[in-house]
């Protein structure tokens, strides 16, 4: 198994709730990577990449790049010593910058496979961690290794990211601290996420009283200045965003935060989903407009949003003010490097 990243388990494992049954992500996916890590016929490659593919079908030759860990995988235990004693922090990716992470770190405690990672672009070579770890496995000389694996096979699940809608700038994400994707909201949902699972504004760490998700951010959108894969329909954005609706739902009572949900059209296709979308609607008590979003501001006193869209059902214009935070349910897109290793493969 072929894993760019420090921990297998891919987006599904930094989710919270999985729709439409609400089940927590880590009870489902946490037995099957210790299983797969556990498995003698199963070998995981982690913050590797595939360089080149050789061979014919059945007899393949594959050149995978491993990037230096700086930790010996041999011998770490996962203890976190290294973590707790390292006097350096930086954002952390894997909570979309949200928080912050040791220069040496693991993404969540529970990671396969279980060994810390140096971040030599952070680390300022200080010795700390090399100090207190009790099994001596920091290894401040480690390089990249290229070797090869001969597989009969190959299975390409690349898996997808967010896409960072920079481009609306209209939407004001970037500049607006309360406005922010569903991924980054998601994260804010989950106990091992930067605020242990409270959802809270980013500005002032306050419970947002009025919160509105925004669907079909970087889909289905043919404007020549959205990049990427911006003009299909992402087909799931929908159902996550209507998940995000019930879990905040689900944390606040109607009378403490009002959850307001505009979109283009709803297309909650898959297994139970169109139940899903009607159990939103009539028993959550959650405020649907269909419609487009134009503009977003700010008031820079309270970082209260205010919101100018069109109703499309009623054919006016309203405006919504006070909004306490702004989830964008931005597309999903093919990871990164995706069309390189499609070169690869060929």
């Amino acid at each position: 198994m072929i894993e760019k990243t420090v921990n297998i388990g891919g987006n599904y494992v930094a989710i919270y709730k999985i729709f439409p049954a609400l089940e927590c992500s880590a009870c489902v996916m946490t037995p099957l990577t210790s299983f797969v890590g556990k498995h003698p016929n199963i070998t995981i490659h982690p913050l590797s990449t595939v360089e080149k593919v050789t061979g014919k079908k059945g007899n393949f030759t594959v050149t995978i790049r491993k990037k230096a860990r700086y930790v010996n995988e041999e011998k770490c235990t996962g203890c976190q010593l290294c973590i707790r004693s390292c006097p350096v922090e930086v954002p952390n990716e894997y909570d979309k910058g949200l928080s912050l992470r040791k220069a040496i770190y693991m993404n969540f405690p529970q990671q396969i496979p279980l060994i810390a990672t140096i971040d030599r672009d952070s680390c300022i070579g200080c010795g700390t961690c090399a100090s207190i770890c009790p099994q001596d496995c920091i290894m401040y000389d480690d390089e990249d290794k290229v070797y090869d694996l001969n597989v009969g096979s190959i299975i390409v699940a690349t898996g997808f990211e967010e896409y960072r809608p920079l481009d609306y700038g209209e939407y004001g994400y970037g500049i607006y601290p309360n406005v922010i994707t569903s991924m980054e909201y998601d994260r804010q949902t989950h106990p091992t996420g930067p605020t242990d699972s409270h959802m809270v504004r980013p500005s002032d760490g306050k419970e947002p009283e009025r919160i509105l998700f925004v669907n079909c951010v970087g889909s289905r959108d043919v404007r020549e200045n959205i990049s990427g894969y911006s003009a299909h329909c992402n087909r799931v954005c929908c159902a996550f965003g209507l998940k995000l609706a019930q879990v905040t739902r689900m944390h606040f009572p109607k009378d403490h935060c009002e959850i307001i949900y505009t979109y283009m059209d709803m297309r909650t296709a898959g297994k139970a989903l169109e139940e899903f979308l009607w159990d939103s609607e009539k028993n959550r008590g959650i405020n649907f407009i269909r419609g487009r979003v134009s503009e977003i501001q700010e008031n820079p006193d309270t970082h209260d949003l205010y919101i100018k869209m069109e109703d499309t059902d009623a054919g006016e214009i309203i405006e919504l003010d006070k909004i306490s935070m702004v989830v964008l349910n931005s597309s999903f897109r093919p990871s990164e490097g995706v069309k390189e290793l499609a070169k690869i493969l060929k």
